[in-house]
């Protein structure tokens, strides 16, 4: 007998767009196991916001032939459902959830299959965006294989690669993400497409690079999207990301070094200070070091410290005071972030990453690459106390 799993979905009043109205709404989520020969030892169901930037998880255990699960909702969400089934085999569907009716099959793999009575228009749009997208990605990969390497300079071919990276890039950010911003200003797929268009070309770096270009669409959304959680998050982003431009002052934080000797990011005032993000296993950041500790070597004398910040995690501490002696960088303090104080303070996502302080603590530069550290420093400092050459 064909195995079947009918789940009911109940999303009622899904999201209130009402300036009156803080409520969130309930989704209720209801499944029939009685069907089946063989239940799922668990669901794990994991729901991240609009702008896919927040996730949560919740684990289901079945008990009985009926079960039913709650949630609250406040804009659409990304549902990912994973079932789990005896012999150690996983299923999993994916779907936006958005006010609608949901029934939900197992065929005989055990598959998951969605059954929707209605296509909402933030579904059909969303899914226009990423087959758009995708296009475009496609049209690179074909773009890119018609490069020829015969007779020509690698640094030749490398450039006209970068240019047709930069002209898909350009593709999808004004012509789809842009363009859906612009249309849908009173909708959530207007949301969808500005979180996604100030998160490229990869996490925040628009909202860092661009914070006002970003404030500024943001402020031409209607005045209920911008109570959404996905919009809270974004507006919060770019608080941050104006906090943290050259000609800011580095908000000041304690944290222990390896030995647990607390050092405040202040304590070095008076001195031109890198605050360098890294980790033992970001194999672009220890491809760092080594220009770090040229730098570093350089203008130590001249009033230069470096602090680093290290983004692993307690259970990988032997990990990172392994790769600190590895790479000889225990010239200077080596902090650890375990409870994440900094990379929530100065919103740290992608690593490498560093900021240079000036004598006072406001920042000057910030993601400074190889030689750009020293040719900054030589500049900065060469006006104060006149480095060597």
């Amino acid at each position: 007998m064909k195995r079947l799993l009918l789940i009911a979905v109940l999303f009622t009043s899904f999201f209130r767009l009402s300036a009156q109205s803080k409520k969130y709404d309930n989704v209720s989520l209801t499944i029939d196991v009685s069907h089946l020969k063989e239940l799922p030892t668990q669901i794990l169901i994991e729901k991240t916001n609009l702008g896919i930037t927040d996730a949560k998880i919740d684990t289901c255990i079945l008990k009985g032939k009926i079960f039913s699960y709650q949630s609250s909702f406040s804009e659409p969400e990304l549902f990912n459902m994973a079932f789990y089934w005896l012999g150690g085999k996983v299923t999993s569907l994916t779907f936006w959830a958005v006010q609608t009716k949901y029934s939900i099959s197992i065929d005989q793999e055990f598959k998951p299959i969605l059954i929707s009575k209605n296509h909402s228009d933030f579904v059909a749009k969303v899914e226009d965006i990423e087959q758009k997208v995708s296009s475009q990605r496609e049209r690179l990969d074909s773009l890119v294989k018609t490069v020829s390497y015969e007779n020509k300079k690698i640094a030749d071919v490398e450039q006209r690669l970068d240019e047709l990276r930069d002209s898909i890039d350009l593709e999808i950010d004004e012509n789809i993400y842009r363009k859906y911003f612009t249309a849908n200003l009173s909708s959530a797929i207007g949301l969808y497409a500005l979180c996604m268009y100030a998160n490229r070309p990869y996490v925040n770096q628009r909202i860092k690079s661009q914070t006002k270009k970003i404030r500024d669409l943001f402020n031409q959304l209607h005045a209920d999207l911008k109570k959404m959680p996905s919009a809270v998050t974004l507006y919060q982003k770019l608080n941050l990301g104006t906090q943290m431009e050259p000609g800011k002052r580095f908000e000041d934080i304690s944290l222990p070094d390896t030995a647990g000797k607390m050092f405040n990011i202040s304590s070095f005032k008076g001195k031109y200070v890198l605050v360098d993000f890294w980790a033992s296993w970001c194999m672009p950041c220890r491809q760092e070091n080594p220009a770090l500790l040229k730098a570093y070597s350089r203008f130590k004398d001249f009033g230069f410290q470096v602090l680093s910040i290290t983004l692993d995690k307690k259970a990988s501490k032997d990990k990172w005071l392994q790769a600190i002696k590895e790479d000889h960088v225990s010239l200077w303090p080596q902090l650890s972030d375990f409870d994440n104080l900094a990379q929530e303070t100065y919103g740290i996502q992608l690593i490498p990453a560093n900021y240079l302080l000036d004598p006072q603590g406001v920042i000057i530069a910030r993601d400074l690459r190889a030689g750009q550290l020293e040719e900054a420093l030589a500049k900065y400092m060469k006006s104060d106390k006149g480095p060597p050459e």
